[in-house]
């Protein structure tokens, strides 16, 4: 990952939007393989939290800044994969529309009806 680029929150919650709407496993795969990658190099087991910059060897980086975001970003990353695709989370929240199950990786088939 380029240090200096994001984390793929964007991709984390455009791929299950991606495959509800074109139903091709291709999205399905990709959102496992972010979210797998963010299992293994962004999730601080030690300290808690996570790191929301790496360098091109995969290790923590401070190039935006030093220390750590809050969680609100990955948050809303895993709260789009359970929303409809044609709401808002505000939206979606407030009708109760966001399915929560716990699972390992943030389940877009658990989402309500499109």
């Amino acid at each position: 990952m380029n240090p200096t680029l994001r984390p793929p929150g964007p991709a984390w919650s455009g791929s299950p939007l991606l495959h509800r709407t074109t139903r091709a496993p291709a999205y399905e795969r990709w959102y496992r393989t972010f979210w797998g990658y963010a299992e293994r190099r962004m999730v601080d087991r030690t300290s808690g939290s996570w790191w929301h910059e790496l360098d091109e060897h995969g290790q923590p980086a401070f190039t935006i800044w030093d220390g750590k975001p809050d969680l609100y970003h990955v948050f809303q990353a895993t709260l789009f994969a359970r929303a409809p695709q044609h709401q808002g989370l505000a939206e979606a929240a407030r009708q109760g529309r966001i399915a929560c199950r716990a699972r390992p990786y943030p389940s877009w088939r658990s989402a309500a009806p499109m």
